[in-house]
């Protein structure tokens, strides 16, 4: 099958549509009609995501070319299958998370991670990476550079249930960083919690980090405070997770947040060499 990537959809047919929210929208619910996701009928995401750490990943993929002998004779729309067989070593460069984790042959192997760290930001990522954290603590480094899209939940998901490996996750103390740890936590909309990370631990931020560490701290917006009180009011996790509801109401109350950044007031490397490895170590997660 022939893959068409969302965006690109969108130029091609923007005379029927208003907008790539709409064409979007279009793909969900055609997708929820044949109860199949889409890249079943051919239609991926732009690739966003990062690994990198002790895992190699492979994939057997069918790829289209146009036959030789179809050029000859002019007849351009006769395809040649190729299969071919894809792999990622993240041991020594940053790799994309791609749509073959998506493939039913996709594979992954380790020689040795402890965990999977989750972390919300590409700076952040980009620090672990070069401050060498994996040569500390053994592990698979993920970031979904934000709230995380379908491909780099089901990456996660893969590593937690084929190599078993317990995931932590690394997001700011506030309501966004919050709710991107439940996307991963819980699920979304659109997949329910088909590839979600239930057992998926927060090590941070938290407010005793801030405290303990006198990070210093931000205004919370008023988007803030409202995905702060919808969170409370109406995510049914908020109130399952120990301690979860009682980090939320606390920022209400001080009307404050942390960044993850504010750790390197501390030192360069304190995230990498003291407070991550410490933090898992000694169990100080929720």
């Amino acid at each position: 099958m022939i893959a068409f990537i969302q965006r690109d959809l969108y130029y091609q047919f923007i005379q029927d549509f208003e907008s790539q929210h709409q064409l979007n929208e279009t793909i969900y619910h055609v997708s929820c009609i044949l109860w199949l996701p889409r890249h079943e009928f051919g239609i991926v995401a732009t690739p966003r995501g990062l690994v990198f750490g002790d895992v190699v990943m492979e994939c057997e993929e069918e790829r289209y070319r146009t036959c030789e002998s179809a050029v000859r004779l002019l007849t351009l729309n006769v395809l040649k299958v190729m299969k071919m067989c894809l792999r990622w070593d993240c041991r020594f460069t940053r790799q994309l998370v791609t749509s073959s984790v998506m493939n039913s042959k996709f594979s992954c192997s380790s020689f040795g991670a402890k965990a999977v760290i989750v972390v919300e930001k590409e700076g952040i990522f980009n620090r672990l990476v070069e401050d060498k954290f994996i040569e500390r603590f053994p592990s698979v480094i993920v970031t979904g550079l934000g709230y995380p899209p379908l491909y780099v939940r089901v990456l996660v998901h893969k590593l937690e249930t084929k190599l078993q490996l317990p995931v932590f996750g690394l997001f700011d103390h506030g309501p966004h960083g919050m709710a991107i740890h439940l996307t991963y936590k819980a699920g979304s909309r659109r997949y329910g919690d088909l590839y979600a990370i239930k057992k998926m631990k927060l090590v941070g931020l938290l407010r005793k980090d801030v405290s303990e560490l006198k990070l210093s701290t931000h205004p919370l917006t008023k988007r803030d405070l409202q995905l702060a009180k919808s969170l409370l009011a109406e995510h049914p996790l908020v109130h399952e997770i120990d301690n979860y509801s009682s980090e939320l109401r606390e920022m209400l109350k001080s009307g404050r947040k942390a960044e993850l950044q504010s750790l390197y007031e501390n030192s360069c490397r304190f995230l990498a060499d003291e407070f991550l490895p410490s933090r898992i170590l000694q169990r100080r997660f929720i």
